[in-house]
């Protein structure tokens, strides 16, 4: 990652895809081939289990029906006939012909033959650049170039950011634990005293207010110094104070509660201290490229992660659809094996037979294992699973 020029080639990807997507052969004219599946079962079938990126089914379907009309003085399509056995998620096209037919189909190519290759164009890649501003790029290698640099200077951003702030909260932490010992030990006697004479004195033996620690804007409060101190004794009982964080003047010592000034409280804050330290170290052994490939790397588990709870959902409505009864259907039009064959007459409806829920083998309504639940209890557990992920996420960013 820190050489400017990747050694990697990228190629295009589409999740789901089965088939091949290579390079072009004419390196001059740049783009990629990307070619479906076909297979011969036997030798009168050909099975097609992948398009081309961007060929619709529908079109290809047109595209086959032309192959079976007949050409020439022979009276026959290049094929018979072909079926088809779709699901939501995958193509099926299932080709039958003669020996003959089939060993022409090989013998020219079944990619070419059945139209099954397309092209992929890499020669305009136009993109707002880092500054905004329309940019045509040569490759994507250019592209990657261009953000790289920038990226990475921001990266660096990040690292000081987050080495100031730890820097702050740990010396947020070490004045807190020194107040406290001043209390404790009567160094520093916060009762009965004025606002000014407090802060004046504060101030005297080294501590910092809450603005000059974390370079915030001095507020209109901090400019009433002629009010009285507010101090521990006179505060107890104001827990809230603890749970937010004052954010001005010397309140982030000041409005600490008086159960708060023991010497158990000072262990506690010294343990946080220490934390913080041993972050502010781990943090400054790391370069920008280091964090930038941290986040690659948890970018790459969260997708893992993601196409395995999608590959599960597929395999749930796979249950879904294998557990339903399949009811005769009226007279078959066009397509699918028994096409235009007469059936059997349809079942009645559910209502008009009681005894329905005897035929089905349904399990007893108790405790459902993880692979009997239905459809919509495990989608409704991905989903959850997914919503608390993402926010353990955003909490720890």
């Amino acid at each position: 990652m820190g050489k400017k020029t990747p050694t990697v080639s990228l190629c295009p990807f589409y999740q789901g895809f089965k088939g091949s997507i290579v390079p072009m052969a004419d390196s001059e004219k740049g783009g990629f081939e990307v070619v479906g599946v076909a297979s011969q079962v036997s030798n009168t079938q050909i099975d097609i289990t992948e398009l081309p990126v961007k060929k619709w089914t529908q079109d290809y379907k047109e595209f086959l029906g032309k192959l079976t009309e007949a050409e020439g003085d022979s009276g026959k399509g290049r094929i018979d006939d072909f079926r088809e056995y779709h699901t939501e998620d995958t193509v099926h096209f299932s080709l039958h012909g003669t020996v003959e037919q089939i060993k022409a189909l090989q013998h020219e190519g079944l990619e070419k033959a059945l139209k099954l290759r397309s092209s992929l164009a890499t020669t305009n890649i136009v993109f707002f650049d880092c500054e905004g501003k329309i940019k045509k790029f040569t490759s994507e290698a250019e592209l990657l170039n261009d953000f790289f640099e920038l990226r990475l200077r921001y990266y660096q951003k990040r690292k000081d950011h987050h080495m100031d702030r730890l820097g702050r909260e740990k010396h947020l932490l070490d004045a807190k634990v020194r107040f406290i010992l001043m209390v404790i030990k009567g160094e520093l006697i916060v009762s009965k005293r004025k606002r000014n004479d407090l802060i004046a004195d504060l101030k005297r033996k080294g501590f910092k207010p809450y603005n000059e620690i974390f370079g915030k804007t001095k507020s209109a409060d901090d400019e009433d110094e002629d009010a009285p101190a507010s101090t521990p004794a006179e505060q107890g009982g104001k827990e809230t104070k603890e749970a937010k964080e004052p954010k001005s003047g010397f309140d982030y010592l000041l409005g600490m509660p008086i159960w708060s000034l023991t010497l158990e409280r000072v262990e506690e804050l010294r343990k946080q201290a220490k934390n913080k330290t041993d972050e502010l170290e781990e943090l400054r052994k790391k370069t920008a490229v280091d964090i930038w490939e941290i986040d690659l790397k948890a970018l790459e588990h969260e997708l893992e992660i993601m196409e395995e709870e999608q590959a599960e959902m597929r395999r749930g409505n796979g249950r879904s659809k294998a557990g339903k009864r399949s009811r005769p259907k009226a007279k078959a039009k066009g397509r699918g094996r028994g096409a235009g064959k007469d059936e059997d007459p349809p079942e009645p409806d559910d209502a008009d037979d009681p005894m329905e829920e005897d035929d089905e083998d349904d399990p007893p309504p108790a405790k459902k294992t993880k692979g009997e639940e239905s459809t919509a209890d495990l989608l409704a557990r991905l989903k959850e699973r997914q919503k608390s992920r993402t926010h353990m996420s955003l909490s720890s960013a």
